[in-house]
């Protein structure tokens, strides 16, 4: 499809017919019978959608599309072998939350009964069930069906009126071909389309001001402003037990290496120093759980926005559990489970090999995770274990940092004359990498 600058109205002109005779021996055809692009004083049909004649073809037409261009938009509906599945979405309606009533049920629960269980995952059983019947009765999962188009807020109501009057006018230009009636639609689509253009501005305008980065990037994301990867998988593998197998008989083995535990232990970095994991407090877990920003639910059904509705009250059995497998060294085995959700790798996956996998655990685990993390990162920087150049999952580190400390050593390098030797032996004096790179 696209446009071919040979006008389909003029059956009779040599170039349209040179160009049905050649799409005739491929067994093609030209399905756009309307004019696609109208001047004042002409219409011409130029603008093609080319199919195969074994391609069932339901209709097809034009549509103008005055913000974009003067060409007009081609169409058409193909009649597929496949089942298309409405998209619905299952979730938690939060706003809908009676607060009295919610607050009365959650503190009724006799969440102290926790600290009498013996065995860490009757704990998180316990935990987990009473987490799901409170949220299922005020909150409950429910579905939702509908379509999700572009959300455009700056299309006020004048807006609409205006782009109603342009249209109405153009259908009357199209019937009567008058020259007054073109000038008249052509007045009223500059003024819609520059209304259009200020209003978003000004809605732009207005939500970079009012917002700090992070919104502001949710924001854009919410309007659909930025491009976002397609991560269709093709039916023919999309098969969730094949995908499920293959993820896990490609990951590598669990059995330690008891050579190189040995190694470690008796080559510590600094022998006097040992490290361990140190209890938490309340005002730690707060602060870690507002911090997470992702909603995703795992296996256990609770997600984080469901504990932020319970806090505070119940952040102190929340760092009860924490602590407990602090003390303990271990963790629940609820939460060595994970989600698994495939995200293609490339624009067109022929496989399951083209299939990134990506794991959503449990909303515990993810603050059980962070505490360790603190203070793992707190005693590695104390003993000052890791190199400056070592940039990969450090805060405040990146790749900006690593190229411009490679350029550095580069350009001490010229200064000193030295020469950069290849994997065959040859030397290029190190000048090269500035010319090339």
């Amino acid at each position: 499809m696209g446009d071919f600058n040979v006008d389909g109205l003029k059956p009779d002109n040599h170039y349209y017919t040179r160009l049905v005779d050649t799409l005739n021996s491929f067994n093609l055809l030209q399905i756009i019978t309307e004019p696609t692009r109208i001047a004042p004083h002409s219409s011409t049909l130029i603008d093609f959608i080319i199919a195969g004649d074994a391609v069932s073809v339901a209709n097809s037409g034009v549509v103008p599309v005055h913000d974009i261009a003067d060409h007009s938009l081609d169409y058409c509906h193909f009649i597929l072998d496949v089942i298309v599945t409405p998209t619905t979405l299952i979730y938690r309606n939060f706003n809908k939350i009676d607060l009295p009533s919610f607050n009365n049920d959650l503190f009724a629960i006799p969440w102290y009964h926790m600290f009498d269980i013996s065995n860490l995952d009757d704990k998180i059983d316990f935990f987990n069930s009473n987490m799901l019947s409170l949220f299922d009765k005020h909150a409950p999962m429910c579905p939702h069906k509908g379509k999700f188009g572009d959300p455009k807020p700056w299309i006020t109501e004048n807006v609409k009126r205006m782009i109603s009057l342009r249209n109405s006018a153009f259908k009357r230009f199209k019937r009567t071909s008058n020259v007054a009636h073109w000038d008249y639609y052509k007045q009223l689509r500059n003024f819609t389309t520059t209304a259009i253009r200020n209003e978003k501005k000004c809605y732009l305008t207005q939500v970079v001001k009012s917002c700090n980065a992070k919104q502001l990037w949710k924001k854009l994301n919410q309007l659909q402003l930025l491009s976002k990867k397609n991560n269709y998988i093709p039916t023919n593998f999309a098969d969730a037990d094949e995908i499920n197998m293959y993820f896990s008989s490609t990951q590598r083995s669990c059995i330690p290496d008891f050579e190189l535990l040995d190694y470690y232990s008796s080559n510590k970095f600094n022998p006097n120093s040992c490290f361990t994991l140190s209890e938490v407090l309340e005002e730690d877990i707060t602060k870690i759980l507002f911090k997470v920003s992702s909603n995703a639910t795992g296996v256990d059904g609770i997600s984080i926005i469901m504990l932020k509705h319970c806090c505070p009250f119940l952040t102190p059995y929340i760092t009860y559990i924490i602590n407990y497998c602090i003390k303990s060294y271990s963790v629940p085995s609820v939460w060595k489970c994970s989600l698994l959700k495939p995200i293609a790798k490339v624009a067109s996956p022929s496989g399951i090999s083209d299939l990134r996998p990506i794991s959503i655990l449990p909303a515990l685990s993810k603050l059980l995770e962070k505490v360790i993390v603190a203070q793992l990162t707190d005693y590695i920087n104390q003993l000052h274990v890791l190199p400056a150049t070592q940039s990969g999952f450090r805060a405040g580190y990146g790749c900006p940092g690593a190229l411009l400390d490679i350029v550095d050593d580069i350009l001490k390098a010229v200064d000193q004359g030295l020469y950069l030797a290849s994997e065959e032996g040859k030397e290029f004096p190190i000048t090269l990498v500035r010319q090339v790179g």
